[in-house]
């Protein structure tokens, strides 16, 4: 006999809400018409191609712009590679981006001397030259030059590149050295840095007031800004100060260079006999120094004495001569 069948319950409340319910058509937002109120652009492109706002501004992206930094650091490890080509083609883009870039010419001049050949290894010294004027500061730029010098059978010039090493190794360990500041101040005019040269020779009479050569050397520097300046105000403010040094000079040595540069910044400023009074004095120092007589010949012309003055030359050409 079957039991009986116990009719189902009613659904309650709380059964019938969680029933669930026919779709409903989702609602579509109107579309902000282009201008004020538009929609911002994606994220990422529709097909996940980088073409969207999170690639254009991807911090990694704008790392990789093109730099002279990023140009050397290329070219560098291009020369470990032995791919010279292709690091002077980097170097030469980074010096495209920044031609004050003296990285990018020691780079240059490293690949040309990895060349070997003699036309190479000169083209070489000429962009590490080029380098050193921009950073006469870098020691390496100065050992690289003495190698380059040495491998062209040049000593001598391979011996003054490794002094210049010293004075710029002394500096960075002595930064108020006076005969250290005074040699680099030398080699900055050199480079026609007359500016910073000026630094130098200040910082090396700084430290010892009486350091004849650098008082010259200074008043040297002066001169040579004097002659270039148009300012007549200027020009005159030059030559002045150029002359207070040139005086302390000889108050320390009255030296044949310090006399002869006397002579030359008194003749600058029209005093004649002044000028030729020094050249006399270094002349009895020393009767055989050339350059009194080619100053002295200057000097003299100057003054319509033209007799003397070629005999001033015939002496000069004598002392030259036998130097």
């Amino acid at each position: 006999m079957a039991e009986p069948t116990t009719p189902a319950a009613a659904p309650t409340v709380a059964q019938a809400a969680a029933k669930p319910q026919p779709a409903q058509p989702a609602a579509t937002a109107p579309v902000p018409e282009s201008g004020a109120g538009a929609a911002p652009p994606p994220l990422l492109a529709p097909d996940g191609a980088q073409g969207g706002l999170l690639a254009r501004l991807n911090p990694v992206r704008l790392f990789r712009r093109a730099t002279p930094l990023r140009h050397v650091a290329e070219g560098n490890a291009l020369i470990e590679r032995k791919n010279f080509a292709q690091a002077m083609i980097a170097f030469s883009k980074a010096l495209a981006l920044d031609p004050n870039c003296g990285e990018a010419y020691a780079g240059l001049g490293a690949s040309m001397a990895r060349k070997g050949s003699r036309s190479a290894l000169e083209a070489a010294l000429t962009n590490f030259g080029e380098a050193i004027a921009r950073n006469p500061f870098a020691e390496h730029y100065y050992v690289a030059t003495a190698r380059i010098y040495e491998r062209l059978g040049k000593r001598k010039e391979a011996t003054l590149e490794r002094k210049k090493m010293i004075i710029v190794k002394t500096l960075a360990t002595d930064a108020n050295n006076a005969v250290a500041n005074n040699n680099m101040g030398i080699l900055l005019l050199q480079q026609q840095q007359v500016a910073a040269a000026l630094n130098h020779f200040e910082r090396a009479i700084a430290t010892d007031p009486k350091y004849d050569v650098a008082l010259r050397n200074h008043a040297t520097a002066l001169l040579q800004l004097a002659i270039k300046q148009r300012d007549e105000a200027k020009r005159a403010e030059l030559f002045e100060k150029a002359q207070v040094l040139a005086a302390r000079a000889l108050d320390v040595a009255a030296s044949v260079p310090s006399l002869l540069l006397m002579a030359k910044l008194l003749l600058a400023r029209g005093n004649t006999e002044e000028a030729l009074s020094a050249c006399t004095q270094a002349e009895a120092q020393d009767e055989a120094n050339h350059h009194v007589y080619a100053l002295k010949k200057i000097v003299l012309e100057r003054m319509n004495r033209m007799e003397e003055a070629r005999i001033a030359y015939d002496k000069y050409m004598l002392y030259a001569g036998a130097k």
